[in-house]
C-alpha cells in the first residue's frame, strides 16, 4: 500500500481566517467528532425529568393500595409510559445531533442496559406470586441502577452516577419497603441535566496525544499532512480513532455528507494507509466497514501535535 509523506503547509492568501485560528477550530472540531461517534451523547436532560414527573402520579396511586394486584397494574402502565417518553425523547435528541440512536454507541447502551431491565421483569413475576411485593421496588430499582451504570459505560459521565443513586434508593427500598412507592418516583431526571459536563476522556487524552513529542525549529510553522488536513477527511480519521469500526452509513450521518462525498475521501485515506475498507453482505444488504490502520493513528496523534505548536507559536508572537 501506498506511503504518504505529509507536505509543507502554506498560508493562503484566500483563506480569510488565521492559521491560528483555524488550527484551534481543527481541535475543537476534532474533539466534537470523536465525543459524538465514541459516545451516545443523546441523553436528553428534560425528557429524563419529565419521564421522572410521571412516576409521581403513579407513586401516590399506588400507595393506596397494599401490594395487590391493582398496585401492580398501576407500575407496569407507569414504566410502559415512561419508556415511550424516554424513546421519544432520546430519539429527538438524537436527530437533533445527527446521529440516530441505533448508531454504534446508541448500539451499546442498548445492549448493555436491555439485560439487567429484563431480569427485573422476569424476578417480578414469581416475587408477586410468592406474596414479596413489598421487595419489589428496591429489586426494580437496583437492577435499574445496574442497567444504568452498564449503559454509561458508553454514554456521558453523569449517567453512571445516576445509576449508583437508582441503586442507593433500590437499597434504600428493600430495607424500607414501606418507602417502596415513593422510592420509585424518585426523580433522577434533574441529575440529567448537569450532563453539560460530558467530554469524554478518549477524546481528550487523543487531543492532547502528541504532546510529547519532539518540537520543530523555534518559530518555525511545523508542517501538516495535507491528506488529513481536509475537514471530512479530517472528520473520519477523529471518528475511527475512538471506534474499532464505522459502518459508511454511520459516518455519513455523523458528518452530514453524501455518498458520493464520502467515498472520495474515504478512498483517498485507503490509498494513503490510513485506514482499510471491507466491503461484505449482511444476508442480501451489502455492507462497508472502515478501519483505522496504525499508520492513520499516528497521523492523527502528529497532526493534533502540529495544531497545537500553530497555537503555542501563534500566542508566543
Amino acid at each position: 500500500m501506498p506511503s504518504h509523506h505529509p507536505r509543507r503547509f502554506r498560508s493562503n492568501s484566500r483563506d480569510a481566517q488565521p492559521l491560528d485560528a483555524r488550527a484551534v477550530d481543527d481541535l475543537r472540531f476534532i474533539r466534537q467528532t470523536m465525543e459524538r461517534s465514541a459516545a451516545f451523547t443523546a441523553v436528553p436532560g428534560w425528557g429524563m425529568v419529565a419521564v421522572g414527573a410521571t412516576a409521581l402520579p403513579a407513586a401516590w396511586l399506588a400507595t393506596r393500595h397494599n401490594f395487590d394486584l391493582r398496585w401492580l397494574e398501576i407500575w407496569i402502565t407507569e414504566a410502559v409510559l415512561a419508556v415511550s417518553l424516554a424513546i421519544v425523547a432520546i430519539q429527538s435528541k438524537a436527530a437533533r445531533r445527527g446521529l440516530p440512536w441505533t448508531s454504534g454507541p446508541g448500539r451499546k447502551v442498548a445492549l448493555s442496559f436491555v439485560p439487567p431491565v429484563a431480569a427485573a421483569a422476569l424476578l417480578t413475576i414469581p416475587l408477586f406470586r410468592a406474596n414479596l411485593g413489598p421487595l419489589l421496588p428496591g429489586a426494580w430499582m437496583l437492577l435499574y441502577g445496574v442497567g444504568v451504570i452498564a449503559g454509561g459505560a458508553f454514554s456521558v459521565p453523569v449517567v453512571p452516577v445516576m445509576g449508583v443513586c437508582f441503586m442507593v434508593t433500590g437499597t434504600t427500598a428493600l430495607f424500607l419497603p414501606s418507602l417502596g412507592n415513593w422510592a420509585m418516583a424518585a426523580p433522577g431526571g434533574t441529575v440529567a441535566r448537569t450532563h453539560a459536563a460530558r467530554a469524554n476522556p478518549r477524546a481528550e487524552s487523543a487531543s492532547s496525544a502528541g504532546k510529547g513529542r519532539e518540537r520543530p525549529v523555534p518559530g518555525e510553522i511545523p508542517e501538516l499532512d495535507r491528506l488529513i488536513h481536509e475537514r471530512v477527511r479530517l472528520g473520519i480519521i477523529s471518528a475511527l480513532a475512538v471506534n474499532d469500526s464505522l459502518s459508511f452509513n454511520d459516518l455519513k450521518r455523523l458528518l452530514h455528507t453524501t455518498d458520493g462525498n464520502l467515498s472520495v475521501h474515504a478512498r483517498k485515506l485507503e490509498e494513503g494507509g490510513y485506514l482499510t475498507c471491507r466491503k461484505f453482505f449482511e444476508g442480501r444488504i451489502p455492507r462497508t466497514e472502515y478501519r483505522l490502520t496504525a499508520a492513520g493513528r499516528r497521523a492523527l496523534d502528529q497532526y493534533l501535535h502540529d495544531m497545537e505548536e500553530v497555537i503555542r507559536l501563534a500566542r508566543e508572537a
